[in-house]
């Protein structure tokens, strides 16, 4: 059996700090006391490790794939809280409907997670119920908090670097937070933080190749994709787990050449004639029937739907 004598400074760094050991484990295996191993510690210059330490040496640092859905829950419904002087603890929640879509977090957070739980809301008198996803608390989470919390107020923002970091996924996860389907086509996401922040996110967007505009509204602001809605469900439906699929649309052939037809402005109907193209190769390019290549020719813009005005 294994005495105290046995232990030597770097066997007592090996089974604290690598092997994540307590030191009443160690205490344990060395029939001592875990005052004596704690004196031992100390002695050798061995830091000590708290509970928090302690979890986050026993996890791997974020893949790439798990800093951004937690970048892109940011973005959306997530929320991060601080403890302790390094470390952060994320969590999330979301109602009934929306479980299986936590569980696909909860599924990429892997060992991150700590716990899944049942909530309420009340609202109006009615009770609304969800579940909620809780993270341990570590330092691998601190830097997101700092971007997004900066100091010294501490009040959530949208991250300066978010132009440089936004990625399809990163979209994908925010849309589906915060996102939602206009008149069964076109994709918004609401929006209610300051105006720095918007400023950061239309810049990421513009980063994809988007051309968003910005709404009032009531409560919050919206972001919207004019002519873009076919383009921005083809970025980002790959990363859409089933269980969300329902804001995706599925668009018609006839839906498509519509929205190529919008696309195909008279100017650019003659540039391409121009260039030597024919109405039919035009067609095959562009998306659209020969007949809606042929007015663009001949100088007739689409007409816009609607009701005639009273006079």
């Amino acid at each position: 059996m294994e005495t105290l004598d046995d232990l030597t400074p770097e066997l007592l760094r090996k089974l604290y700090l690598d092997d994540f050991l307590t030191e009443q484990q160690i205490a344990d295996q060395y029939s001592t006391t875990q005052v004596s191993i704690g004196r031992r510690r100390r002695k050798w210059g061995i830091k000590k490790v708290g509970k928090t330490g302690r979890i986050t040496a026993s996890l791997e640092p974020l893949t790439e794939l798990q800093g951004a859905l937690v970048y892109g829950s940011l973005l959306g419904d997530g929320g991060l809280r601080v403890t302790g002087e390094d470390a952060a603890r994320f969590s999330e929640g979301h109602s009934e409907k929306q479980v299986p879509y936590l569980q696909w977090k909860a599924k990429i957070l892997g060992p991150y997670v700590r716990k899944i739980v049942d909530h309420e809301k009340r609202k109006d008198g009615e009770v609304y119920k969800g579940k909620s996803l809780y993270t341990f608390a570590t330092t691998h989470l601190r830097p997101f908090y700092e971007k997004f919390y900066p100091g010294p107020e501490r009040k959530r923002v949208f991250p300066a670097d978010l132009p440089h970091r936004m990625t399809p996924f990163i979209l994908a996860v925010w849309y589906m937070d915060d996102g939602s389907i206009l008149n069964k086509f076109h994709p918004r996401i609401s929006f209610g933080l300051d105006d720095v922040s918007l400023e950061r996110a239309l810049a990421a967007l513009r980063v994809l190749g988007f051309e968003p505009t910005v709404h009032p509204g009531t409560r919050d602001r919206t972001i919207t994709f004019p002519d873009q809605d076919r383009k921005f469900f083809d970025l980002i439906k790959e990363h859409v787990p089933p269980c969300m699929a329902y804001k995706i649309p599925k668009f018609s052939m006839r839906r498509v050449k519509d929205v190529n037809a919008r696309k195909l402005t008279v100017e650019v109907a003659q540039k391409l004639v121009a260039e030597g193209k024919s109405a039919a190769e035009i067609a095959r390019m562009c998306g659209v029937g020969a007949s809606t290549v042929k007015r663009r020719i001949a100088g007739q813009e689409r007409k816009k739907m609607g009701r005639p005005k009273k006079r």
